[in-house]
């Protein structure tokens, strides 16, 4: 039987692919540091997510899902300096590694919204639970303050597919609302 890996890992050494050709590092080392410092916690969808989008700018947004990964930094650090001394290339390298793993990770979390996506999130935030011509609706009024009037039902349609599939909104009977914490900036 095949020993299960899970995608985190996978999508992190992939990422680290040119970064260890070009560096010279064991793939093996970099692999076994990788498995033992982060800890994929198994399947549960994360609950805690947050939208950020600019009320004074509908231009765009993000969306941010935290996942259910767990970072242990010191058994990382413990281990690269157990291989070699700090001074040792190799030690710094794998020290560099550990950090662009952090950063990608970050990075992974972060989902960014398209103007539609972030006009429709503001809509639905201020509406609390509508329908898609609720929405549509709103948005025009929402974008008249604003150069942008023209934005359609199938654009309408097409964002609240998009935040759906993200899991920022829900369908209930007939009426979208939302999953997650909502922040929104004002210049």
């Amino acid at each position: 039987m095949a020993n299960y890996i899970a995608p985190e890992y996978e999508e992190i050494e992939k990422s680290l692919t040119s970064f260890s050709i070009e560096h010279n590092l064991d793939s093996v080392t970099l692999s076994s540091m990788i498995r033992g410092s982060i800890e994929v916690l198994e399947p549960e969808i994360p609950t805690a997510s947050v939208a950020i989008i600019d009320a004074d700018n509908l231009a765009s947004g993000i969306s941010v899902k935290l996942k259910n990964i767990k970072v242990n930094i010191k058994f990382a650090l413990n281990s690269i300096f157990s291989f070699k001394s700090v001074c040792d290339a190799e030690g710094k390298w794998l020290t560099l590694a550990i950090l662009k793993t952090i950063v990608f990770l970050l990075e992974e979390m972060k989902v960014k919204l398209g103007s539609k996506e972030a006009t429709v999130l503001f809509c639905i935030y201020r509406l609390q639970s509508a329908t898609p011509e609720q929405i549509n609706a709103y948005a025009k009024k929402v974008k008249e303050s604003t150069e942008d009037t023209d934005i359609k039902i199938d654009d309408v349609n097409e964002a609240l597919r998009t935040l759906e599939k993200i899991g920022t909104i829900k369908l209930e009977n007939g009426k979208y609302s939302l999953c997650e914490t909502i922040l929104i900036r004002k210049s």
